[in-house]
């Protein structure tokens, strides 16, 4: 019954987010609503199966939810709003708050790893886009990265972003294109460290600490 509901609240909230995109930035197709109902509905699935803690998994899919918002307007037009970017900083926030959330070593831990993550990729963007031209990444997608930050710590952050560029290239391949919406492999790249980020660090330090 627990797995219906997630997958249940999880399509229902696809829906407000494809809904709201669509009064915010532009109309889309019809199927697309029942496209993002599903996906939305099946990642809330799959973390309910992953993630016993009720208040964690309220957190975790609270933040696929923003990242789905961001992904729709990204996809739209472009933009990943800064509301979007706000709303998931606001959530971890609640999260780190609320009785039963993490605790403050946590959030200092992860403060500071989602505002180094955040200042080395604007750097670079910066330093990038200086010598070479071009749009690197855009503003919204640095806000974007640093706000998933905060929910990952920094070594899954990090990890976060190396999936991220893999995630890029095959929807770079997919949709034909060189320059395209960065939030949509952000976001599925944040998917699959909520799920199993922790798990894939764990086992990288168990390699070292074998063979090294």
């Amino acid at each position: 019954m627990g797995y219906i509901l997630s997958f249940v609240s999880g399509a229902i909230l696809g829906l407000a987010d494809d809904f709201i995109a669509r009064k915010l930035i532009k109309p889309a197709p019809a199927q697309r609503a029942a496209i993002v109902a599903f996906l939305t509905g099946f990642a809330f699935l799959g973390l309910a199966m992953n993630v016993p803690q009720i208040l964690s998994l309220i957190e975790k899919c609270g933040l696929v939810a923003i990242l789905v918002f961001a992904s729709l307007c990204d996809i739209d037009k472009g933009i990943i709003p800064n509301g979007a970017v706000l709303a998931a900083i606001y959530w971890w926030l609640l999260y780190m708050l609320v009785p039963g959330g993490d605790d403050f070593q946590t959030f200092v831990t992860n403060s500071i790893g989602g505002i180094i993550i955040g200042a080395f990729l604007l750097v670079m963007t910066i330093y990038i886009e200086h010598k070479h031209g071009g749009n690197v990444l855009g503003g919204g997608d640095i806000k974007l990265i640093f706000a998933v930050s905060l929910y990952l710590g920094p070594i899954v952050g990090l990890l976060n972003l190396i999936l991220m560029c893999i995630a890029g290239l095959i929807y770079a391949r997919i949709i034909k294109k060189e320059k395209f919406p960065l939030a949509p492999p952000l976001a599925c790249a944040t998917f699959v460290n909520l799920l199993i980020g922790d798990g894939i660090v764990n086992l990288y330090k168990t390699v070292l600490n074998t063979y090294f």
